[in-house]
């Protein structure tokens, strides 16, 4: 990925065996919007297992040539001697759930054709974006590194957004939602983590969706951020519940998926799309997120 836009460019590249033992993968500058600069490049190996472990990091710089000039081939090896020890560079979201990086991965529900729920107007795919907008400006202020599934209105069906979250180096998933119901009465503030069920078996996520260690930290995650929400907002605790949401299941790192309010409650649906209601929403998922990393340092 280049270091324009942290790594909203990420993009991942096969390597194949060569006759001469080693592996070669090729790049692709449109992939990347012919972006100038620095790029960061990680190396992962597979396991039998389906985990996935880092080898090596390295980085390059790209300066797009003038039109006309002949582009040398880039080729930088990494040469790892027999027996030697070489350090991780992995993540939660390859089930690595010791190493911490600081970094966030924000979901924005729905998106583009599927507008989630709407009501007066108002749907809740741009609720989504400006909460997701709000929280990733105050973790970002903190410090903290944020990734997006999207940062547009665009669509981007569920498997595609954990494949997107697996391959990144998030030490954390949270999913970004407002919720409905056909009572009017409902109202209230709920937030989940993975359950199993068998008629649901994941997809991309076999290895590690219902690994012990991510399920007691997505728990953790899920409490600290639903006491702080209700908490600061008032609204009706619903409580940490278990459910078996398809990014919940196919994430590898600590997952939740937040239900922020009900638009289709009218007196919930005013107090949510009112600015100063969203920042103490927002406040209160960050405040969640910085507990968590206090339980689970660095």
């Amino acid at each position: 990925w280049s270091e324009r836009n942290g790594q909203d460019d990420i993009e991942w590249y096969d390597a194949f065996k060569q006759k001469d033992g080693s592996y070669k993968a090729t790049t692709h500058l449109s992939t990347h919007e012919y972006v100038n600069g620095k790029y960061q490049i990680h190396v992962y190996y597979d396991l039998l297992t389906g985990k996935s472990e880092g080898l090596v990091a390295t980085s390059t710089t790209v300066v797009t040539p003038a039109p006309g000039t002949t582009i040398k081939p880039f080729e930088k090896k990494a040469a790892v001697a027999k027996g030697t020890s070489v350090a991780l560079m992995s993540s939660a979201s390859q089930g690595n759930y010791a190493k911490v990086n600081k970094i966030i991965y924000l979901d924005a529900g729905h998106g583009g054709a599927d507008p989630g729920a709407t009501y007066a107007g108002i749907t809740e795919k741009s609720l989504n974006l400006k909460m997701q907008s709000l929280v990733r400006s105050k973790l970002e202020r903190l410090g903290y590194k944020v990734i997006t599934t999207r940062d547009t209105d665009a669509y981007l069906d569920l498997l595609p957004r954990s494949k997107k979250a697996n391959q990144s180096i998030a030490d954390l998933f949270v999913s970004i939602h407002f919720n409905a119901s056909t009572s009017g009465r409902a109202n209230g503030i709920e937030t989940y983590y993975y359950q199993y069920y068998p008629e649901y078996q994941p997809a991309i996520n076999k290895t590690y969706h219902n690994n012990a260690e991510r399920l007691k930290r997505s728990a953790v995650l899920a409490s600290a951020i639903q006491t702080a929400a209700v908490s600061a907002t008032g609204a009706k605790d619903n409580g940490v519940l278990r459910e078996t949401f398809a990014v919940l299941r196919e994430t590898t790192a600590p997952a939740v998926l937040l239900e922020l309010g009900y638009m289709s409650n009218y007196a919930e649906r005013n107090r949510i799309t009112n600015s100063a209601y969203q920042e103490k929403l927002a406040q209160a998922i960050v405040s969640g997120i910085l507990s968590y990393y206090k339980t689970y340092s660095i």
